[in-house]
């Protein structure tokens, strides 16, 4: 009888965490944050007991003039936010199609753990700190903060990137053997470039539309955008 009981607790152990994740997510060092501290705590104990995909199919795929919550600092302008049980549900208020099933956590410092629909997959884990300002963790634990994002951005646009043997020789009459364009970019959530303003150019418009034109050609980008910000502006040199 007590290895009955002994095979059952054993098999009782195993099937509840089957389920369990295996992510561990990154640790900020000082140098990225005062705050790395408090946030390693949080996403540790996050990540620990989060399930990596989750079942969506009960969730209506389509906003049908649901309650919506009461407006928060943390919501996007682009989705109506509904309430429904423990999830909060954001429906896209162009398409009104469900894009996302977050929940909050009892942490603190307090987060939310997004997953995508109708995957069902895990796609962050964002944390919110102190005046609001949120770190947010890809689906595989890795930190996305806007230095990393950055050079996935540049990296696309360098591979769009052309010039020809006669540009650079015009360059090198001009006297810009290192020729350099500054831009500022507003990227938003979905990848999309919304502005591309020039701050530095070279000598050469040839030099400077081609690196206009590879930005724009690179968009939309596949860096995957981690912010809950609508939109995020980032300054960059070619």
């Amino acid at each position: 009888m007590k290895k009955i009981l002994l095979v059952l607790t054993v098999l009782f152990f195993a099937a509840s965490n089957v389920y369990a994740s295996t992510i561990v997510p990154e640790k900020l060092v000082r140098s990225q944050s005062r705050d790395f501290r408090m946030v390693n705590k949080a996403t540790a104990q996050i990540f620990k007991n989060l399930n990596e995909t989750i079942d969506v199919s009960k969730y209506q795929p389509v906003y049908k003039n649901f309650r919506t919550m009461p407006r928060e600092n943390t919501q996007l302008r682009n989705f109506i936010y509904v309430k429904d049980g423990n999830a909060e549900l954001m429906y896209d208020r162009e398409s009104k199609e469900l894009k996302y099933v977050t929940f909050r956590t009892k942490t603190s410092p307090r987060a939310w753990i997004v997953y995508s629909y109708p995957s069902g997959k895990l796609r962050q884990v964002d944390v919110w700190a102190y005046l609001n300002y949120v770190y947010s963790f890809n689906s595989d634990g890795t930190y996305m903060d806007l230095e990393r994002f950055q050079k996935g951005i540049e990296k696309e646009i360098k591979a769009n990137r052309t010039q020809s043997k006669w540009t650079r020789m015009k360059l090198a009459l001009l006297g810009q053997s290192r020729p350099q364009v500054q831009v500022e970019l507003i990227i938003n959530y979905k990848g999309e470039l919304e502005q591309c303003k020039a701050i530095q150019q070279s000598k050469s418009d040839e030099f400077n539309h081609g690196i206009y034109d590879a930005i724009w050609k690179s968009s939309p980008f596949k860096t995957p955008y981690p912010f809950t910000t609508r939109t995020v502006l980032i300054r960059t040199d070619f």
